[in-house]
């Protein structure tokens, strides 16, 4: 299975349509398998002990950028920057994962595409404390850190734009309303993918999705796990506390965001719920749905052609709001 999935990521056009729902499908298959003899998807299996510590150091950095390890108080940060550049442009990376998963080098790649989507902006990509050694509040003490970080380094809050996919896609609207509770200055933008933002899995595609949800879905619907995606990070705390599940939070005064997800993915319902609060409170936000398409898939797959559509998205919300 393993050489397969390898083959279906080395085709050489990556454009073709429908491709994305053969990526899909494939996956899917390969995880249903799994969840009949396991009783667990893939990814619900791997959340279950405390991930590596990343090595910073090892990814090569492309030519013509610096990448510098930042020290904070309890948590790390890596700021990339293209070199003979001046302005004070950033993007606030915030990695997925569940709360478990540790920073990879797959978003150092992000990083540059973040760059180049934001007029070559810096981008300072945080790798916050996981559990389940390091349970709520810490991932979001971490992202606090890091903004302070950054409005003390020359940065201003109206140049920053916060991304996140999965469990990072809700640590960043975690920050944000913080910051707003605590009349702080807000972001630019917010940058969106998949959020994970109900740790209660209380909307309805945690039932209709089960089935089709090539990463945290089950064969069976009857087997399926009460918490598809393990909820870890909570520890003890009130599942529907905002800064663990944004989607029970207000979002009066928020910033403007884009957020897209696929529409065979388990945690769509949580992006909606996002979507209708937001537009409750009058706040601007896009929403793009992607058919066929899995979790994150533009951070998984970027290169296919919904991966593309995605991250030109991303280009022209942030060149909309410049």
């Amino acid at each position: 299975m393993k050489n397969i999935f390898v083959l279906m990521f080395s085709r050489w056009n990556l454009s073709i349509p429908f491709l994305g729902k053969i990526i899909n499908n494939g996956i899917c298959v390969m995880n249903q398998v799994y969840s009949l003899i396991t009783g667990k998807s893939i990814m619900a299996s791997k959340m279950k002990t405390q991930a590596k510590t990343y090595k910073f150091g090892r990814w090569r950095v492309p030519k013509g950028y610096t990448n510098t390890e930042i020290i904070l108080k309890k948590a790390k940060g890596y700021l990339l920057k293209k070199e003979n550049t001046s302005h004070k442009k950033i993007v606030y990376q915030l990695h997925g994962g569940g709360y478990v998963e540790t920073f990879k080098d797959t978003y150092n790649e992000m990083a540059l595409r973040y760059s180049k989507s934001y007029d070559n902006a810096d981008v300072f990509s945080l790798n916050y404390r996981t559990a389940p050694d390091h349970l709520y509040p810490s991932a979001l003490e971490d992202a606090l850190d890091g903004y302070e970080w950054l409005l003390k380094n020359g940065y201003s809050a109206k140049d920053i734009v916060v991304c996140g996919d999965s469990a990072g896609g809700g640590l960043a609207l975690a920050l944000t309303l913080y910051l707003r509770d605590h009349e702080k200055q807000l972001p630019k933008l917010l940058i969106l993918s998949s959020p994970w933002a109900d740790f209660l899995a209380s909307g309805e595609s945690y039932s209709t999705k089960i089935k089709k949800d090539a990463f945290f879905g089950s064969a069976s619907t009857k087997r399926a796990p009460k918490y598809p995606v393990p909820i870890i990070y909570a520890g003890d705390y009130d599942l529907t506390l905002p800064y663990i599940s944004p989607a029970y939070g207000d979002y009066r005064g928020m910033p403007p965001m884009l957020i897209q997800t696929g529409s065979d993915e388990l945690l769509l319902s949580d992006s909606v719920a996002i979507v209708r609060k937001a537009k409750e409170a009058g706040v601007e936000v896009r929403f793009i749905k992607y058919w066929g398409m899995y979790h994150t898939f533009y951070i998984i797959t970027p290169y296919i052609k919904e991966g593309c559509d995605a991250w030109n998205e991303i280009k022209r919300f942030i060149k909309m709001h410049e």
